[in-house]
């Protein structure tokens, strides 16, 4: 059973890269973060945007540079940053009174109107 739910998902996957993260929104739209070339680079990140049934509705969005990602209700992704949280007024590092480790801090990007 678990199989056959399993295949009814599968898609194929327009953009060549190395796949780190997937996440669907309410309208049930599907993103894809994958890096491109060896991850180095901020611009080897991208988002590829997918309708539920798998046709693509936006591809190679470059600049997302997170290891993981979130969607909200209102399409904005969300991710971990590999620069830490500062704390405001101060510019230093946080570092988490708990685990004595710089915590990271988050992006948001926000969908825009396409030209």
């Amino acid at each position: 059973m678990l199989e056959a739910a399993a295949s009814q998902l599968s898609a194929f996957l327009l953009s060549d890269g190395t796949y780190l993260d997937v996440a669907v929104d309410g309208a049930e739209q599907i993103y894809v973060l994958y890096f491109t070339g060896d991850g180095a680079s901020a611009s080897d990140y991208h988002v590829d945007v997918y309708t539920r049934t798998g046709a693509p509705l936006d591809t190679h969005s470059p600049g997302v540079n997170i290891p993981h990602l979130a969607v909200d209700y209102w399409r904005s992704l969300y991710g971990a940053n590999y620069a830490p949280l500062t704390v405001l007024g101060t510019g230093q590092t946080h570092i988490d009174p708990a685990l004595q480790v710089l915590e990271p801090s988050l992006s948001r990007f926000d969908p825009t109107e396409p030209p």
